[in-house]
């Protein structure tokens, strides 16, 4: 994959990467509804090792018990507050990053719709996805 990049709003905290995605989804549960005050967040998730980051100093972090009972911190720019990042205890390794940062998005495409069962009305669950009422198995 040809190098891709990214960043926040003000620009601050910027990232690239050359691996290819390792899954790519619209999550609909309740945590990602109120973190982007849209009805989902769209992700893609990389192992961490494989992000080169700038700007780490600009970020900011909130943790807190996922429905599972497992800590998930999302990282976001404190200067502008943009969404960024998302890290989860079952998998310290692994990241996602909010698909709306990229500067480029057209090669991303989410195979999975998960946590459907918390769609909104007006945000239902994209058709061409698999449907998962809670995480993918």
């Amino acid at each position: 994959m040809e190098k891709q990049t990214g960043q926040c709003l003000c620009g601050e905290i910027r990232y690239s990467f050359t691996d290819e995605p390792i899954a790519a989804a619209h999550c609909h549960c309740l945590d990602c509804q109120k973190a982007t005050g849209c009805g989902f967040a769209t992700v893609f998730g990389l192992a961490g090792q494989d992000v080169e980051l700038f700007g780490q100093e600009s970020l900011g972090e909130f943790t807190l018990k996922a429905r599972s009972g497992l800590s998930v911190t999302r990282l976001f720019c404190q200067n502008c507050g943009s969404p960024m990042f998302t890290k989860a205890e079952n998998n310290p390794d692994f990241i996602w990053i909010k698909a709306g940062s990229l500067d480029q998005s057209d090669w991303l495409k989410p195979t999975d719709s998960c946590w459907t069962g918390s769609a909104v009305i007006w945000a239902q669950a994209d058709p061409t996805t698999t449907h998962h009422r809670g995480n993918p198995e």
